[in-house]
């Protein structure tokens, strides 16, 4: 949880749950992150204490997320928000060994930076030859054997169980703005929360910018911004 530490006086609690793009990481600082700006600002608004808690981390999928509320659980929140892209749709999770296999994830500290980038470009060299000469399944190929990811049903399903009004807020792709519209994948997402009735409010529609972007799908503090600003009147609507 990239948050202040929860505690007894907390009466009121928003959950802000997503992957990497709402953590931030490290280029985003904590006074940056949309969850902090929401918190301040709806703190300043209502004249009481408001938690926004980020619950996020690098590539966790809905699968991901239910399993920590499922562990840990919802810290009586009043407000549940997910963010959440189309690459989620089909990201469930393998528990396959990644921990100093992958250049992304490894496992002891780099000594000189320069190691680190050979390393990710190795990593990048490797999968290009694979993609090129061993022929690996396309996107398209690798769904087919996939379900859509059981975590989306799951974190529906505990909101209705708690009693916990459920947001879901679907963040675009690169790709998804300059074609100006979601993939067949961020179609299928908004097609199942609005068959239950759910709220998905498309940040497509609200002016996205590739300004915003650090990279394919995570933003700066600008795009940080952004999503606190298109989220702050649907929560306070929630809460007020």
């Amino acid at each position: 949880m990239r948050s202040e530490p929860i505690a007894k006086s907390d009466t009121c609690v928003v959950l802000l749950i997503g992957d990497s793009v709402l953590n931030g990481g490290n280029s985003i600082d904590q006074d940056e992150l949309a969850s902090t700006l929401l918190e301040n600002s709806l703190t300043k608004k209502l004249g009481k204490k408001v938690r926004v808690l980020n619950i996020s981390s690098f590539s966790w999928g809905p699968d991901n997320i239910y399993a920590y509320l499922k562990k840990y659980g919802t810290f009586n929140a009043d407000l549940m928000v997910y963010v959440c892209g189309s690459g989620d749709a089909y990201d469930t999770m393998t528990f396959e060994k990644i921990v100093g296999v992958s250049s992304v994830h490894p496992d002891k500290n780099y000594i000189f930076g320069i190691k680190k980038l050979i390393d990710k470009a190795y990593g990048v060299i490797k999968n290009t030859f694979k993609k090129i000469f061993l022929k690996e399944k396309s996107p398209e190929e690798m769904k087919e054997d996939q379900k859509f990811n059981t975590g989306f049903s799951n974190l529906d399903s505990l909101a209705r169980r708690l009693n916990i009004p459920f947001l879901i807020y679907l963040h675009p792709d690169l790709d998804e703005i300059s074609k100006k519209q979601y993939s067949k994948d961020g179609e299928l997402i908004i097609d199942f929360y609005t068959a239950r009735h759910r709220e998905v409010i498309r940040e497509l529609d609200l002016g996205a910018k590739k300004d915003y972007y650090l990279d394919g799908i995570h933003i700066n503090a600008e795009g940080q911004l952004f999503i606190s600003k298109n989220l702050y009147e649907p929560i306070f609507n929630y809460i007020k």
